[in-house]
Parts: structure tokens; C-alpha cells; sequence
């Protein structure tokens, strides 16, 4: 995806579906996160062939008054076997979430990061669109309660995924880097009734 790296320990994601993946060794992973909005986070750990099976989690600022208190991360995953994995952590929400940070992965003393397999992809895809691209709601007949998440959620961010959108599947059937660019109500030509802003994406884009 599209990441601002002018700070290369701090760099940072805007759009739906950005994404790391990295190698590391040891039998646990944390996933250090700052959120400026209220967003929705999902990994996969060695096995990355379906991305709906991925295991979501929230990263709360506090500043959406419906929320409960801030929880940032980090966001810790044990019970990994011990040797080598690869993990591939993806935001599920949309622009219209805010900017975060990404603040590194924690690892078990002594254990270090290594190279991801398999290597990435040198096709990039690219997709600009509104809420279709962006996969809004998408997820909303399977919302289920999850232990990291205070749900039930039947609308919103928790049933919205990016990641799975049409668009990341089919970078990913392609073998591709796929990149969303997308805002739900946006229009090429015309928003949605009452939508704000007014201007099209040709304007915002």
C-alpha cells in the first residue's frame, strides 16, 4: 500500500488495506500501533491463503464518544511454535479513519527479524473508488463477537474490511501489490445523495 516513510521509525498509512509483512523468529509477536481515529487492524500468521480467516482487533484512540476507553497497542500474540513465521498485518478500515502509526513489532529477547516468505511481489495494482472499492459493510452478515473487540457490531468499522474488498482480491489472485485508494460516497462523476464533502474524486484525488 501507500505508506509515508519520511520518518522510517514512525512511518505511517492513511488508506484502507496497507499492509506489512515481515519474517521473525520465537513464539510470539506484539504489534505496536497509534491510531489517530478509532481502527480496525487484522493478521495472519503462516498461513496467509485466506484472508477472511484473519483474526481482527481494534485500536482505540478514545475520541469516538460511542467507544469504550482508549486502548492503543501493543497487541500481543503468543502461543506461536518456536521457529521461524511470517506475519501479515493489514488495516481493515478506511480513509476516513485518520492516519496511523506503525511503531515496530515486539519480539522474544534474543530473536530477531527475517526475511518474509514468499518475497513481494514486483506487479503493483491500484484501485479508486468509494465504498464498493473499500469494502464497506462487506463483512456485515458475519458479524460475530470476537475477545478483542467490544462488540456485537452490526454496522460500522467491525464489519467493514478493506482487505477483502474486490479490489485485494484480485491484486492477490494476480500475485500483485494491491494498493486502495478510496473513500466511501466519493463518485467519479457524482457522490451519493447528501454526501459530504461536495467534490468528486477527481477534486479529492
Amino acid at each position: 500500500g501507500r505508506w509515508n516513510n519520511s520518518d522510517p521509525l514512525n512511518p505511517k498509512c492513511g488508506w484502507g488495506a496497507n499492509y506489512i509483512v515481515a519474517g521473525f523468529e520465537g513464539t510470539s509477536i506484539a504489534i505496536n500501533i497509534s491510531s489517530q481515529w478509532d481502527d480496525w487492524y487484522a493478521y495472519g500468521i503462516d498461513d496467509l491463503s485466506d484472508h477472511n480467516t484473519f483474526t481482527k482487533f481494534r485500536v482505540r484512540t478514545g475520541r469516538d464518544a460511542g467507544s469504550a476507553l482508549p486502548t492503543q497497542t501493543p497487541y500481543v500474540i503468543t502461543g506461536l511454535a518456536e521457529g521461524s513465521h511470517t506475519i501479515v498485518l493489514v488495516r481493515r478500515s478506511e480513509g476516513t479513519s485518520g492516519v496511523d502509526t506503525f511503531k515496530g513489532f515486539g519480539l522474544d529477547t534474543g530473536k530477531t527479524l527475517t526475511a518474509p516468505a514468499p518475497a513481494a511481489p514486483t506487479r503493483k495494482m491500484e484501485f479508486i473508488g468509494d465504498s464498493i472499492t473499500c469494502g464497506s459493510q462487506n463483512e456485515y452478515v458475519s458479524a460475530v463477537p470476537t475477545a478483542t473487540a467490544d462488540l456485537p457490531c452490526e454496522w460500522g468499522g467491525c464489519v467493514s474490511n478493506t482487505d477483502t474488498s474486490f479490489g485485494m482480491q484480485l491484486a492477490r489472485m494476480y500475485g500483485a501489490e494491491g494498493r486502495n485508494i478510496c473513500r466511501g460516497g466519493i463518485g467519479m462523476f457524482k457522490n451519493c445523495s447528501g454526501c459530504t464533502p461536495d467534490y468528486t474524486m477527481p477534486q479529492v484525488y
